[in-house]
């Protein structure tokens, strides 16, 4: 049985992505096809569709997400100032240039409303239940689909050193560079 089938009147909102040639019309969720590996405008209209899914969610809701490999490219919200163009020629420069899949993910956790934990961070505090299919060695939770749902924080060091070890540094437009090297302030507590 599908899933509207079982939960029927329940579903209030949400929506089905997945990359091309994988998905099937359904009656009340909005089925999304977008790019893998490297995201293009579908999978920016999906990540904005998931994204107000997830803002429009109050403390009486529960989300459903199911997380699988590929998520990176296939939802994608770039942050203030970062396009889709952004997105796609540094996605394609670090994979030419053998970047590993933790790489790649935190470079593009620092361009991402979604990466990185950003759906957490943007969740209007409903309940939130992630089943996660594992496409990356030892299952490391912030890695798969560039961890939307972690407790992180974008690593803009980690993702600047990256850059810099595969000679990429001249290669980024200026927004990417100034998005990564301006990285937030240090806080003085006292």
């Amino acid at each position: 049985a599908s899933v509207e089938a079982i939960l029927g009147n329940y579903i209030s909102g949400g929506v089905v992505v997945t990359k091309d040639d994988h998905g099937t019309p359904l009656n009340t969720i909005p089925m999304i096809e977008a790019s893998h590996p490297i995201p293009d405008q579908r999978s920016v209209d999906a990540g904005y569709a998931i994204l107000d899914v997830v803002q429009r969610a109050g403390t009486q809701d529960l989300i459903l997400f199911l997380l699988s490999g590929g998520a990176s490219s296939l939802m994608e919200a770039p942050a203030d100032g970062i396009s889709l163009d952004d997105f796609q020629i540094i996605s394609k420069m670090l994979m030419e240039a053998g970047a590993n899949i933790t790489e790649l993910n935190t470079v593009r956790g620092c361009l991402s409303q979604i990466k990185c934990g950003g759906l957490r961070r943007k969740c209007g505090g409903a309940t939130v239940v992630v089943s996660t299919i594992s496409d990356v060695l030892g299952n490391p939770l912030e890695i798969i689909g560039s961890g939307p749902w972690v407790d992180a924080q974008p690593d803009f060091d980690a993702a600047e050193l990256i850059l810099k070890r595969y000679g990429l540094i001249d290669g980024v437009s200026e927004a990417v560079w100034k998005r990564i090297h301006s990285k937030p302030a240090p806080v003085s507590n006292h």
